[in-house]
Formats: C-alpha cells, sequence, structure tokens
C-alpha cells in the first residue's frame, strides 16, 4: 500500500516525541467554543474532559469532529484523527485520546 503524503507513521522515539511537543506556532492552536487554547494532545485530552457536554457537543456531533481534523493536520496523527471520528462521546473520546497519548509515551522512551 502506498504511503499518503503528509501521513505520520510513529516509528521511532523521535517520531513520538515530535507528536507529543506543544505547539508554539500560534496559528496552530486550537481555540474551544468555551474559552480554551489547546497547543498539545495532552491538552485536548484535559478539555474534553473538563468542558461540559454542550461544549463537547458543539465541536464533535454527527456533522463534524473538529477535534479530529485538528488532530489530523496538525499533529498528522491520521489513526487518532480516523479513531476520533467514529467516536461522539465524550467519555469515550478522552479515553482514546488518553490510550494514545501512554503509546506515544512509550514510544518516546523507547530505547534504540
Amino acid at each position: 500500500m502506498p504511503r499518503r503524503k503528509n501521513m505520520l507513521r510513529v516509528k521511532t522515539p523521535q517520531d513520538a516525541q515530535q507528536v507529543l511537543r506543544p505547539l508554539e506556532n500560534p496559528s496552530k492552536f486550537f481555540n474551544t467554543c468555551d474559552g480554551r487554547e489547546l497547543r498539545s494532545l495532552q491538552d485536548l485530552s484535559n478539555a474534553i474532559g473538563e468542558m461540559d457536554p454542550g461544549a463537547f457537543g458543539h465541536h464533535v456531533n454527527n456533522g463534524s469532529n473538529h477535534f479530529a481534523e485538528w488532530v489530523s493536520s496538525v499533529f498528522s496523527d491520521k489513526k487518532l484523527a480516523r479513531e476520533m471520528r467514529e467516536i461522539h462521546n465524550q467519555r469515550l473520546s478522552k479515553a482514546l485520546v488518553d490510550y494514545r497519548l501512554t503509546w506515544l509515551d512509550v514510544k518516546a522512551n523507547e530505547q534504540i
């Protein structure tokens, strides 16, 4: 299967560290409808866990998933974005992001 352009494949600890690193460019930040500024996947997990259901529903509904689009376009984590698009439940969305964060953290700390 040919590799799609801009698709990040986390193969090395450095790849994982890149995804885990907070963004520095403000134009890449995600601003939620409840006033949060997200700069990392950890920020996303925290926001999903803390925001009220109405705010979550603004960003994740049957028509769109703003968080999945951000993960795909900014972090190029197509795997996580694809899985996020399938879930419209707040608790499950947080669990999915947390699972990916744990996997990335383990990968980032692997010995080469």
